[in-house]
């Protein structure tokens, strides 16, 4: 077993002025000390094989030679934060307009939840209609308005056809949640149906590519349908990258999909760790926002140089030739190898997910909408993901401690990690066999 002593002690101290020791509200079995490539080290002084990525950003690898030496450069030029206009954040909206399919105009932001309520600003501006539509399953970051049915109680989810919205927070502005239409995931002729029902009060529908809080992928044909279904109705569909944007190529989840949205909205990998966020679109939409337009946005750390010069440099990496054909194929040979082994060992077990994401389910069967996740947890998946989640923390491989099994590759992990991370997987499989099948 890990020794945690420093961690513990210091969760005791910190618990008397931040809730059970954590500030963040972003609980861990240990605290963290720093990082370098594909590991980090916690205070105690264990070092882990990561798979967290700090939630998703971190692409290339913690502590980018690279990245760091633009930031560095940024500083030392004395060009940190100023709230005025730069080259440097022209620069780089030049670049996010140069990659991404829908992106002709854009704004700069500082996290996803901020990013999406301007999004949702600019579309109820555009079409004059007040609601927002989003899918059950899917994170749309923190805001009343879209804090919903991210992972409902099914007790208060309501019927699949018509899901309810279902705040996710307690201290919810309620009025605002119910001007959120939540629709099912992965059911285009059921959203067909909600949609054109209210058509005439939707101005946006808001989706990731592929769902990740839950590792959802999208059925052949559904966000086809979804783009034509939101054209005829006159409802602007807007992507919610903030996780694929940049994790899934240069051109994000919509280039990986060929589907292009009227918005798309962009964070996390783009600087690999710094803070930053963008909303990307058409020219005629991304036009109502000040001082083009009257759509207000105000984020006092928008487009400052750090983040800016660390997003330029993370791009550049990203430009490289062959650098997501490489990451890709780790990816490819961690899921392929623990299927192939799930397989051997008659272990109902799957290795999930796209490009540097994965994730495992000890299940035979793949989820397709929160439903099918939440009747998982229900029914012994949450005890099989815990035993795991333990299985590979003591045995040095960290990934998120809660929830989902949802993993991220980086450009630092290497053959070998990836090697050492299947056979840690399949020691568990081998050693917890009746616990998964049961």
């Amino acid at each position: 077993m890990l020794n945690l002593e420093k961690s513990n002690d210091l969760r005791n101290y910190a618990s008397d002025f931040s809730p059970n020791g954590v500030p963040t509200g972003k609980p861990s079995p240990f605290y963290v000390q720093g990082g370098k490539g594909a590991r980090i080290q916690d205070i105690d002084g264990n070092t882990y094989l990561e798979y967290w990525c700090g939630a998703g950003p971190v692409i290339l690898g913690h502590a980018n030679s690279a990245v760091n030496a633009a930031v560095i450069k940024a500083i030392e030029a004395g060009n940190v934060q100023f709230s005025i206009p730069s080259s440097l954040e022209v620069e780089l909206m030049a670049k996010l307009v140069k990659h991404i399919p829908c992106a002709e105009k854009g704004i700069l932001s500082t996290a996803g939840t901020d990013a999406l309520a301007f999004a949702a600003r600019i579309a109820r501006t555009y079409t004059g209609r007040p609601r927002l539509a989003k899918f059950e399953g899917g994170y749309q970051g923190w805001s009343d308005e879209l804090s919903v049915s991210n992972a409902p109680d099914l007790s208060k989810a309501g019927n699949k056809e018509q899901p309810n919205t279902v705040a996710d927070s307690a201290g919810a502005n309620i009025d605002k949640n119910s001007q959120t239409l939540v629709l099912p995931y992965n059911d285009l002729a059921t959203t067909e149906k909600i949609l054109t029902k209210e058509k005439d009060a939707i101005a946006c529908v808001i989706v990731e590519p592929m769902i990740h809080g839950n590792n959802l992928m999208p059925k052949e044909g559904f966000l086809e349908g979804l783009r034509e279904l939101c054209s005829n109705l006159g409802i602007l569909l807007v992507f919610d990258e903030i996780v694929t944007g940049f994790r899934h190529g240069l051109q994000g989840g919509q280039g990986a999909v060929n589907v292009i949205p009227d918005m798309g909205v962009f964070g996390k990998a783009m600087a690999n760790g710094f803070i930053i966020a963008a909303v990307c679109g058409k020219n005629d939409v991304l036009s109502v926002v000040s001082p083009e337009g009257d759509v207000k946005t105000a984020a006092t750390f928008a487009g400052n140089a750090l983040s800016c010069s660390a997003a330029l440099a993370t791009i550049q990496v990203l430009e490289t030739p062959g650098f997501y054909e490489h990451l890709f194929k780790l990816g490819n040979t961690l899921r392929d190898e623990v299927n192939k082994t799930a397989q051997q060992l008659g272990v109902k077990a799957r290795c999930d997910g796209y490009g540097s994401v994965w994730c495992m389910y000890f299940s035979d069967q793949t989820p397709h909408d929160y439903r099918d996740i939440a009747n998982y947890r229900a029914n012994g998946g949450t005890e099989k993901d815990q035993a795991y989640r333990s299985h590979m923390l003591n045995n040095g491989i960290f990934l998120r401690p809660q929830l989902v099994n949802r993993a991220y590759i980086n450009a630092a992990h290497s053959e070998n990690d990836i090697q050492t991370t299947v056979d840690v997987i399949t020691a568990f499989m081998k050693e917890n066999k009746q616990l998964i099948n049961n």
